[in-house]
């Protein structure tokens, strides 16, 4: 045979190339290779060491097999098998706790709980602050897991997260409780495991970077968008741009840190992924969306580049990126105070969802609110009630309402006017509360509430009494309509005399009694009625007007002659026939002239005011009777 020194030169080499394979990660190789050197130098003083690359590589084959994979010469318990004989017969070996480690594990894979529980705590009771010792234990608190004994399991990897030495070790444990968390729907604490990892032992995390990938989207799917970004990051960082998966996860890496709200690192992230695959991108629509999504999160302060862009967004796109420009762009003219382009653009709000934050039908509506108020601070009433009955505004919260009261009551709206002044009836401030009774009385008077308007008058007596001050004629006025409204003769007339008695040389007060002397013509109270013709003719003569002449002189003459004060009725209309009058009036007054000269025997007057009559040059009845009494005439 060959020398010895050639065999043991032969088994170095062979040992040295099963090494590097492993290193390199050819398992399969080293599987077959150590079987076949194992054959050829049973009594190899390698051996120790070349089992356990083979069992470190059947169990990395094993650990990365799926369903569908074609089947091995070798199994789980083929490496339990190897285990047990190699720990019998190496006892002293350094390996000895990775050995029984994976010995534990293949037992726990091929459901030999009790034989796994024995080496497990042979570890424990052995080798207890042993790096796979606490391997061994997160294999089995994973066992633990999968059967649902989950509180059993949280407890070991709690105890290898802070017992173990061995940093890597900590990661996992606390990658699997992050997990465990996760899954219990605990994120705070599934954050808090994951952090220990990102700030201590990211490395760890590069250690298996599909894993790591798997973790992120995990993460991702629990809406932990931060860690889950923060791993991307850790990728990335450690990643040759010639990575085949690298384009994927650039691209998420910015969806991510969109969704985290960290928008600065989103915006570098897809900036990157257009300069590295502008071409030729796969995600590049999906990119440029996202970034034009971003630009709604990003400072700009200069108003005019905002408002372009969104024009810009609103045009390109009809979904969501479209809505919101829509959306900012009208936030934005709010902030301009351009109230007017807003309600402009309320077709287009209107078909907006109502899923984002700012709302269109709520812009309309502010912007309407603006444009009312700025009108009511111009007394602008037509635009003010058009905006508030268009949108259904709501200005009354007390700041407004003493313009808001005038403006309804101008445009004829006069219940919407009482809604106001009826809800500051009991105002705390005497003052106020008798400044809107009055406000109250007028809008029931346009409304014909008449019975209802003189209710107040007793509360405004005391309220005027309490503030020492005079009722004021307006509202006087407004009762008496009410009394007159009610066909209330004695009430208009008692009033009146209390208007002349609180307001004697006020010009505005003579409608009134013209009123009254209409009332009181009606009722053919014909004292009443000479009374208040007096006074209208003394208070025409004193501010120089003839508003009312001859109508009240008329109806004066027809009470002073049924009354047969026929000589003051003829004093009355001597002066007017001098007066500029219309044609048929100037028929009747001269009628009457005649008639009450007959009456007084003066038949050459009467005959010369008939003459008179007929001779206007117009139609009348009253110039028929002027005729009628000429022909009786002597």
């Amino acid at each position: 045979g060959k020398p010895i020194s050639y065999a043991q030169s032969k088994d170095i080499t062979l040992y040295l190339d099963i090494k590097q394979a492993y290193e390199k990660g050819d398992y399969e190789s080293v599987v077959k290779d150590v079987t076949r050197v194992l054959n050829a130098f049973p009594n190899s003083v390698f051996r120790s060491e070349l089992e356990l690359f083979q069992m470190r590589s059947m169990d990395k084959i094993l650990s990365a097999r799926s369903e569908d994979s074609a089947e091995l010469s070798f199994n789980d318990t083929t490496i339990a098998e190897i285990a047990k004989r190699w720990s019998k017969e190496f006892t002293s070996d350094e390996n000895l706790p990775e050995v029984l480690m994976l010995m534990t594990k293949a037992y726990l894979k091929s459901g030999s709980k009790s034989d796994a529980n024995y080496f497990l705590d042979i570890l424990v009771s052995e080798h207890p602050d042993n790096i796979f010792t606490k391997k061994a234990i997160l294999l089995y608190a994973d066992h633990l897991f999968a059967k649902k004994e989950k509180e059993k399991a949280m407890k070991l990897y709690l105890d290898v997260l802070y017992g173990a030495q061995d940093i890597d070790v900590a990661s996992e444990a606390a990658i699997r409780l992050s997990d465990y968390q996760m899954d219990a729907g605990k994120l705070k604490e599934a954050k808090e495991y994951l952090l220990k990892v990102l700030n201590v032992n990211a490395a760890y995390l590069l250690k298996d970077t599909s894993a790591s990938y798997k973790l992120a989207k995990r993460l991702y799917e629990h809406k932990l968008y931060d860690l889950a970004a923060s791993i991307t990051d850790l990728l990335l960082a450690n990643m040759s741009k010639k990575e085949e998966n690298r384009e994927l996860l650039l691209k998420e890496s910015g969806d991510w840190h969109a969704k985290a709200n960290e928008t600065e690192a989103a915006y570098g992230r897809y900036q990157e992924y257009l300069s590295d695959y502008k071409t030729n991108g796969e995600y590049l629509q999906d990119v440029n969306e996202a970034l034009d999504e971003l630009f709604f999160k990003r400072p700009e302060n200069n108003e005019t580049k905002l408002e372009n862009y969104y024009d810009k967004l609103i045009e390109k796109y009809n979904n969501e990126i479209g809505q919101k420009a829509l959306l900012e762009k009208a936030n934005l003219l709010m902030k301009q105070k351009r109230y007017q382009d807003i309600l402009g653009m309320q077709d287009a709000l209107a078909k907006v969802p109502d899923r984002f934050d700012l709302k269109g039908e709520e812009l309309v509506y502010e912007a309407a609110k603006s444009l009312a108020l700025q009108a009511l601070e111009k007394s602008e009433c037509p635009t003010t009630i058009d905006l508030i009955e268009t949108y259904k505004l709501q200005l009354s919260d007390g700041t407004h309402d003493d313009k808001l009261f005038e403006c309804f009551m101008r445009q004829s709206r006069f219940d919407r006017a009482r809604e106001i002044s009826g809800a500051h009836l009991k105002d705390a401030s005497l003052q106020k509360r008798y400044e809107w009774t009055q406000k109250e009385v007028q809008a029931l008077v346009k409304t014909g509430r008449f019975k209802e308007a003189i209710a107040f008058k007793e509360d405004l007596k005391t309220l005027t009494f309490s503030l020492r001050q005079k009722i004021d004629l307006a509202t006087l006025r407004d009762l008496f309509f009410a009394y007159a409204g009610l066909k209330d003769l004695e009430g208009a007339s008692s009033l009146a005399e209390g208007i002349r008695i609180l307001y004697p040389n006020e010009a505005g007060t003579i409608d009134l009694y013209y009123e009254i002397v209409k009332m009181a013509n009606d009722a053919k109270n014909d004292l009443l009625l000479s009374q208040y013709a007096k006074i209208i003719m003394q208070m025409q003569a004193q501010f120089k007007t003839t508003a009312y002449t001859p109508s009240v002189e008329l109806l004066y003459i027809d009470a002073l002659k049924r009354l047969e004060r026929n000589e003051e009725a003829l004093s009355i209309v001597e002066p007017l026939l001098n007066v500029h009058v219309a044609p048929k009036d100037k028929i009747r007054l001269l009628y009457h002239a005649g008639e009450l000269s007959m009456k007084l025997k003066n038949t050459e007057k009467a005959k010369a005011y008939f003459t008179q009559c007929v001779a206007v040059n117009d139609q009348s009845s009253w110039k028929s009777i002027c005729q009628q009494n000429l022909d009786l005439l002597p």
